[in-house]
């Protein structure tokens, strides 16, 4: 009965669709059953990086640097396609038991030129992963996504986000993104070398 989640969900179908990637989860159809919208996509047999930290806490470097490597390939892809995915998060990385990884969810992305339901000054997105762009409601570029896959870099090495807050306040946790510098991870993770630590802390 909501429209404007109505429009969402056939931009993500639609956005999605346009993705032919490995690393990007593959939108088959949509359709329209009744009075029921229905997006028909790839089944991926495995888990979320969510689910995976959640067990494990933190995964060794190696196998870290291998899924956000994946990601960063899918995300390069929907760059050059002018796709700007706006909430990349362990969430919507998605691990198939073969190793291979893919991102999911497209449903907030943004394709660079159009308005619509995603336009500047509306934040939407997670706080923990939100860019400081995003935050202050500037218009946004393929780099938003860099900074929340840096978030998630930090999370999978070290087991925590770099902004939290006790009280889950999201204005504490949007505060700290633009003025706080984030903790080295290293602090947290001994084994993350000075070159990983590097490529985090600029992303």
């Amino acid at each position: 009965d909501n429209q404007q989640l109505m429009e969402r969900f056939k931009i993500e179908a639609m956005t999605q669709a346009r993705l032919n990637h490995p690393n990007i989860v593959t939108i088959f159809s949509f359709n329209k059953i009744d009075d029921e919208y229905i997006i028909a996509m790839e089944y991926i047999e495995g888990q979320s990086l969510k689910e995976m930290l959640q067990e494990k806490k933190q995964l060794h470097p190696a196998m870290a640097l291998d899924i956000i490597a994946q990601v960063a390939e899918g995300l390069r892809y929907a760059h050059a396609h002018n796709v700007i995915h706006r909430d990349i998060k362990p969430a919507n990385i998605l691990v198939a038991r073969d190793g291979k990884v893919k991102i999911s969810d497209f449903g907030i992305a943004k394709i660079l030129g159009s308005q619509g339901l995603t336009k500047t000054g509306m934040l939407i997105g997670t706080p923990w992963y939100t860019s400081p762009e995003q935050i202050v409601g500037r218009e946004i570029d393929c780099r938003t996504d860099l900074y929340s896959l840096g978030v998630t870099f930090y999370e999978v090495l070290t087991g925590r986000v770099p902004f939290d807050s006790e009280t889950n306040s999201e204005f504490q946790i949007q505060k700290a993104h633009l003025e706080t510098p984030p903790p080295r991870p290293s602090i947290f993770n001994p084994e993350i070398g000075i070159q990983l630590e590097k490529i985090i802390l600029q992303a």
